[in-house]
């Protein structure tokens, strides 16, 4: 058989309203302290516990022995966090992983790694 990646991706969305915060503020924000917002984290997490029941399903229905699992949250329309629920769902324990190193700014139009 072909290699292939078989990718479940969960996107749920936070407005800058709901976080009484302007475009400008989010994108100064670090990672890090854009995760940590409450209304960011408890997206994050039905995101992923959403993921975890989808790739549940998934793999029971096709058998999918690789299934990889995100979490994704749009903060406005300025930026992205996302976590990695599990390497797949065989090796998801269910405890929340640490959010990935990545923030998509709407300003420069591209992934930005940044050291944990």
């Amino acid at each position: 058989s072909k290699n292939c990646l078989t990718i479940l991706l969960e996107f749920k969305y936070v407005s800058l309203k709901d976080l009484k915060l302007t475009g400008e503020q989010v994108r100064a924000k670090s990672l890090e302290e854009l995760a940590a917002l409450p209304a960011v984290t408890a997206e994050l997490d039905a995101a992923a516990a959403q993921a975890r029941r989808y790739g549940a399903a998934l793999t029971g229905q096709y058998g999918l022995t690789d299934l990889r699992l995100f979490a994704v949250v749009g903060v406005g329309l300025e930026r992205v966090a996302y976590q990695a629920v599990g390497a797949s769902i065989a090796a998801n324990s269910g405890s929340k992983t640490a959010v990935a190193s990545a923030v998509n700014s709407r300003s420069s139009g591209s992934a930005s790694p940044n050291a944990s």
